[in-house]
């Protein structure tokens, strides 16, 4: 079949890439992958969530790693991106330098979005700006174990949440989200660190492709070109004002 002797040699010669996603517990980094994977947001929901509390995330968190992969075609190449999904809980931690060390890209993952009221619970891992907050740490693991010519993205989740303000005391539902860490602190965090931007939502689908499509388009380039793989889009902006031709999913 010559249709499918040349999909298997369009795999075989495919410029590959592999994209690690770290962050903490809760960020959206599961939620970013299958949006782009599938164009979709169906969270699998936790029916007996432990402890037992209305306060959970409905989403199941992951476990250890997990990996999926992608094929697009940039120009006349095809690209096959592997996308590795981090576990953000403390304890799979020591999984992820094994990971980091020949990544072609490392994307940092937060969620802008505080919660009302705060649990003191600290088992909960919800807090006022934590996944933010603790960049710090992630950025640690990039710099013990990435290569040096390691692609690096920070990427702001839940950006449907932007519009929300921390309501007032009469109206305020039992829990209520709103953004806490503001664009402009994403870019100085993104600048200092020479790390590509860009705020997202995995759950309408807002700048995910964007992200994905900018990000493998220099890859593909610096490749090609045999360069290291340092981005042209500028650092510490947002890499939605950069616009991708001849990137198409297949």
């Amino acid at each position: 079949n010559t249709s499918v002797n040349d999909s298997y040699l369009s795999a075989v010669r495919a410029l590959r890439f592999k994209l690690v996603f770290i962050g903490d517990q809760n960020a959206g980094k599961t939620s970013i992958i299958n949006r782009f994977m599938y164009d979709d947001f169906n969270p699998q929901v936790n029916v007996n969530p432990s402890p037992p509390t209305p306060m959970l995330s409905p989403f199941i968190a992951t476990i250890g790693i997990d990996f999926i992969a992608k094929t697009l075609m940039f120009q006349d190449k095809t690209l096959r991106l592997q996308l590795w999904d981090t576990a953000g809980q403390d304890r799979f931690r020591s999984l992820i330098p094994s990971y980091l060390k020949d990544a072609s890209t490392a994307i940092v993952a937060y969620d802008i979005a505080g919660i009302y009221p705060l649990l003191q619970d600290s088992q909960h891992r919800f807090s006022d700006r934590k996944t933010f907050d603790n960049l710090p740490i992630w950025m640690q693991f990039i710099k013990d174990n990435c290569p040096e010519e390691c692609q690096l993205a920070l990427v702001a989740n839940k950006l449907d949440l932007k519009d929300n303000s921390k309501p007032e005391p009469e109206n305020r539902a039992k829990f209520s989200f709103f953004r806490k860490v503001t664009a402009e602190e994403g870019l100085e965090f993104a600048k200092k660190h020479n790390m590509v931007f860009q705020e997202v939502s995995a759950k309408t689908g807002e700048n995910i492709m964007t992200l994905f499509n900018n990000l493998a388009a220099e890859l593909a380039k610096n490749k090609l070109n045999n360069t290291t793989m340092v981005s042209d889009v500028p650092q510490g902006e947002f890499i939605a004002e950069k616009k991708v031709a001849d990137l198409k999913l297949i």
